[in-house]
């Protein structure tokens, strides 16, 4: 989500560029880049927290499809924050964006109460060829090419097949990971090939697999960029080895700083190899000229909740490949069509968009006697109402902060409520003794389990700073204190409940935590010898990328805003980082480890002083120090100079 604010007499200053939202910014001209978390934050520390907006820009709309499914809590809150700039903000103009989307113009004018007008193309700027292998009968194999501009052929039969292996498997055995490299092999050197892997963890064999294939390039750029992985994570993590060859991996688990240099990498054309996840199709921009696919499964053994690929989801990822202004044609490789296939159809390219009725209607009918008597009875949420809980304390928190003039909302997201019902349920907040901002700053909760956490008499000490000696055995207290008392959360944003975890996992998360928000460098954190391994590493940085800086401070949260607003040390946790200078940096779009790497090195002595124009001062002493750094880290410093 990209918003421009602007006040109208000073179009001429050049914008800042923001991904963090702190009400201290004044009102000079800026663009926000936030995430929903951090527009959500932004709502919560003020109702109007932004300055005349002269343009709102909600990139990949399309997340917000399954807004009413208990488990999507991102897609909620994208969801969410649009309802907060339609109902709370001042904006001139709006863009809503989103691929292959039918409806966008009347879904826009739904979720905004405006009248749209929509601009779309059903004709790529590059040409999208699909080559895919199909398999009839026992040993006939076929070469099939399909566009969106032709019908597809019945394909040229393959007469070498004895390199083709893995069709109709789910496993990548040594046949399969033959034939890919086969085909890798015999696409042009100067391409650069994108990789699908249905998991993070297959990602990185993938990439290995395909090493195989490859001699380390005598490249200083790419030594240095192993040199700066090892130097920055760890010996033992393979990336370092697999650069050398022109061959990488990008997931979710990657580390924001690890991730730009990886792109930067593949844009500087020194990356030809990368394998992919999903992340490919959450707005990440990748150069490539080929996309390889063997399947659409999103896993290697199939299980009660497997998930495939959708239509629509697989014409986003075939639209991958090919560069606006760069490549006439972008190239998908099917390995093993068959997979794709139901009931022996041939793929249709034609039925790959969708319309978006993003609502909470269709939820909220199916459990609307359940969810009016819970409200009315003071049921809070609990495993016994899990399956619509999140839609009870949705309506909750609208009617805490709205009261009777929560209907318009209401009505805007499909929960159907009567004005009667409303002010029953109003009746029922009004005997809440908890203040009413801590209810709104922590939007995703039931008042009714935060009145009850505000209630109890012997709470835990919050006055912990980063640097008290015993800080391991208070945060393990704070963290047993919500096992206990708010057992549902806990296991929401923990994926365990209390019991469920032993002691060494809670002071492996409290020990780690810590180390985090004392801005400890990851490299640091990973020497112990435990970490011996790429897989151990993997877990690690799992651990701090999702429990540590996101589900750790959700559980607490409540607790500090109860007891100690002013404390700082969840937003430390966060981001990993509790010094102004390496904050600020974060804040502008620097990657933590880049972030401490400036501050410890360059720009320590900013820390503590009173500074008026403290950004100014980051920024030049940046710029005075460009000569000294290498080119990995400049890489990183696009978003700030």
């Amino acid at each position: 989500m990209m918003f421009y604010q602007m006040e109208k007499h000073r179009l001429k200053l050049t914008p800042m560029i923001l991904n963090s939202y702190y009400s201290d910014y004044g009102s000079d001209k800026k663009v926000f880049v936030l995430t929903q978390e951090k527009a959500l934050a932004a709502f919560a520390q003020k109702d109007c927290p932004f300055n005349h907006i002269r343009l709102l820009v909600v990139d990949e709309i399309q997340n917000v499809e399954r807004v009413a499914n208990d488990d999507e809590q991102r897609a909620k809150m994208l969801y969410d924050v649009i309802m907060d700039f339609r109902f709370q903000q001042d904006v001139d103009k709006i863009i809503v964006a989103g691929p292959r989307i039918n409806n966008l113009k009347e879904m826009a004018s739904s979720i905004f109460s405006e009248v749209a007008e929509e601009v779309n193309t059903d004709s790529s700027p590059v040409a999208n060829l699909t080559y895919a292998i199909y398999k009839r009968n026992r040993q006939e194999y076929y070469l099939k090419q399909y566009s969106s501009i032709q019908e597809p052929q019945e394909g040229i039969e393959i007469q070498n097949t004895e390199i083709i292996g893995g069709i109709g498997q789910q496993r990548y055995t040594d046949a399969f990971n033959t034939y890919l490299n086969f085909i890798i092999s015999r696409l042009d050197k100067e391409d650069i090939n994108i990789i699908f892997s249905p998991t993070p963890n297959k990602a990185s064999e993938i990439a290995q697999v395909i090493s195989d294939g490859y001699v380390e390039e005598n490249n200083s750029l790419l030594d240095s960029l192993s040199e700066y992985i090892a130097n920055t994570i760890s010996p033992h993590y393979i990336l370092k080895d697999l650069v050398k060859k022109g061959i990488a991996f990008h997931t979710g688990k990657l580390p924001m700083h690890i991730r730009k240099v990886i792109e930067k990498a593949l844009k500087d054309k020194l990356i030809k190899n990368l394998v992919c996840t999903t992340t490919l199709m959450q707005g990440v921009n990748l150069p490539a000229q080929n996309l390889i696919i063997r399947n659409p499964n999103l896993f290697i053994r199939r299980g009660v909740n497997s998930t495939s690929l959708s239509d629509y989801e697989f014409a986003n990822l075939r639209g991958r490949a090919g560069r606006l202004l760069k490549d006439f044609i972008g190239r998908t490789i099917i390995l093993d069509e068959n997979s794709f296939l139901e009931g022996g159809e041939s793929l249709d390219f034609n039925d790959d968009t969708k319309d978006l009725y993003p609502s909470y209607e269709q939820k909220f009918k199916e459990n609307r006697e359940y969810i009016i008597e819970d409200l009315l009875n003071n049921e809070e949420a609990s495993i016994d109402n899990d399956d619509y809980s999140y839609l009870m304390c949705y309506i909750r928190q609208v009617v805490l902060k709205y009261g009777v003039d929560a209907k318009r909302r209401f009505d805007a997201v499909g929960i159907e409520l009567s004005k009667e019902e409303i002010k029953r349920i109003e009746i029922q907040l009004e005997q809440l003794a908890i203040p009413r901002d801590i209810c709104f700053k922590n939007r995703y909760w039931d008042p009714i389990v935060l009145e009850r956490l505000y209630n109890i008499a012997n709470k835990p000490s919050v006055s912990i700073s980063i640097g008290d000696k015993n800080l391991e055995a208070k945060l393990r207290e704070l963290i047993k204190y919500m096992g206990v008392n708010a057992p549902v959360y806990f296991k929401k944003y923990l994926k365990k409940g209390y019991e469920e975890m032993n002691s060494v996992e809670i002071t492996d998360l409290c020990i780690k935590s810590i180390k985090w928000a004392r801005e400890t460098q990851l490299s640091d954190i990973l020497s112990d010898p435990y970490y011996d391994s790429f897989d151990k590493i993997e877990i690690a940085l799992d651990t701090i990328q999702k429990r540590i800086v996101y589900q750790l401070p959700m559980l607490l949260k409540p607790l500090f805003d109860i007891c100690d607003t002013t404390n700082m040390f969840l937003t430390f946790i966060e981001m990993g980082a509790f010094k102004p200078v390496t904050r600020r940096l974060i804040e502008k779009g620097i990657p933590r480890e880049t972030a401490i790497y400036l501050n410890d090195n360059y720009l320590s002595n900013l820390n503590g002083r009173e500074i008026d124009n403290f950004d100014e001062e980051i920024i030049e002493g940046i710029k005075g120090i460009m000569p000294q750094l290498k080119y990995w880290i400049l890489s990183q410093l696009e978003a700030i100079i």
